[in-house]
């Protein structure tokens, strides 16, 4: 598929009737999907891969249909990847745009009002750390705007603040240290998601089941002659999209320690079923279109006092192509309890908030381990 708009990267047989590819116009690659047998060609996001249930339908010898489940393709694809992946330039970008997500997830929000810390504003609600301002404004600390697990404990001090000594940023932030120790004494948690966001968002994968090809395009521009331009350049967090994105990664580096404990399922008539466990209702909560999915979604929480089980609901009021049936989150009441906590910071719980937050972190968990069947162990390592 050579052409005078770009060319494939690498291309491996993965039967006697498929050969699949990877083409790039020195941006984002494409999925190349050949008959062997016709001969026949057609291209596709690489995002089409992500979801496990897909099946690539082919007509073979004699006209016979062959099915192929996404499993059958992933050694093959994970041999593109590499070969797409191991290239100098890509080396150069991952480290550059990891960085760049790093900075952004890492960026302090500056709190001067001592009022804010009993209900943080929306707009604070989203990070990772605060700039607490409230005391002195020549003066003030770095906070943690999540829970420390016990490995992670002995990378801050007790209590857990940072002085601040030369500016606010992400960059003076950094400067102590702080994140690096997290990385070593958490890679699960502080390396590995963004490590595999920024390399799914170059090999053309989706950030959390949302298409980020406009923002991957961009990173790509960044290229010029094989090298890295563009020194000042930062990701557009005003824009919604990257806005989001980025929410989804810092929710869910604030709520990992949790999910373990919270089990997610796709179920028809969700409250019904709960109800048949000895799940009862406690409220109904609406949410529009965007706090959860693509659409409004009705939100029910439920509890079983015997079992000290806590479940939450969401019914979509739309169409979506995101599940099927309602979204079902589970988890004991305790660790509700916990979530709330972390996302208030110690001030006023808001429910609302929190359940955006659970969805999107369990949402982020599914992805982050779709997208690794394909990426992990294959991008290069920046530690």
């Amino acid at each position: 598929m050579d052409d005078t708009k770009g060319s494939t990267v690498a291309s491996e047989n993965v039967c006697d009737i498929l050969e699949l590819g990877l083409w790039c116009n020195k941006a984002l690659p494409r999925l190349v999907i050949k008959n062997r047998i016709s001969g026949s060609k057609r291209m596709s996001p690489v995002s089409w891969l992500e979801k496990e249930s897909r099946k690539l339908t082919m007509k073979g010898e004699d006209r016979k249909t062959v099915v192929l489940p996404v499993s059958d393709l992933t050694p093959t694809v994970r041999t593109l990847m590499k070969a797409f992946t191991s290239r100098p330039v890509f080396k150069a970008l991952l480290w550059r745009t990891t960085m760049l997500v790093s900075d952004t997830v890492h960026t302090p929000k500056a709190i001067l009002d001592p009022g804010e810390l009993s209900l943080l504003p929306e707009t604070k609600r989203g990070a990772l750390w605060i700039a607490d301002l409230t005391k002195s404004r020549d003066n003030g600390c770095f906070r943690p705007c999540f829970p420390l697990t016990e490995d992670e404990r002995d990378a801050l001090p007790t209590p857990p603040e940072l002085p601040i000594t030369d500016g606010k940023g992400a960059a003076q932030l950094k400067a102590t240290g702080v994140t690096r120790r997290l990385v070593v004494a958490n890679p699960n948690r502080w390396y590995r998601p963004l490590l595999l966001t920024s390399g799914a968002l170059l090999c053309g994968f989706s950030v959390n089941f949302e298409d980020m090809s406009e923002t991957a395009s961009t990173l790509w521009d960044l290229v010029r002659d094989g090298q890295i331009s563009g020194r000042d350049f930062a990701l557009a967090t005003e824009q919604a999209q990257v806005e989001r994105m980025i929410r989804s990664v810092v929710v869910y580096m604030r709520h990992l320690p949790l999910l373990g404990g919270v089990s997610s399922s796709f179920l028809r008539d969700g409250y019904d079923a709960l109800k048949e466990r000895g799940y009862a209702r406690r409220r109904r909560i609406p949410f529009p279109a965007g706090a959860i999915g693509p659409v409004e979604y009705k939100v029910t929480l439920c509890e079983n006092a015997e079992s000290g089980m806590f479940a939450i609901v969401a019914a979509p009021e739309g169409l979506t192509d995101r599940h099927e049936g309602d979204i079902v989150l589970e988890m004991p009441m305790d660790a509700y309890g916990k979530a709330c906590d972390s996302d208030a910071f110690g001030g006023a719980r808001d429910e609302y908030d929190t359940i955006a937050n659970l969805f999107s972190a369990v949402s982020f968990s599914r992805w982050i381990e779709s997208v690794s069947r394909f990426l992990e162990g294959i991008l290069p390592s920046l530690v």
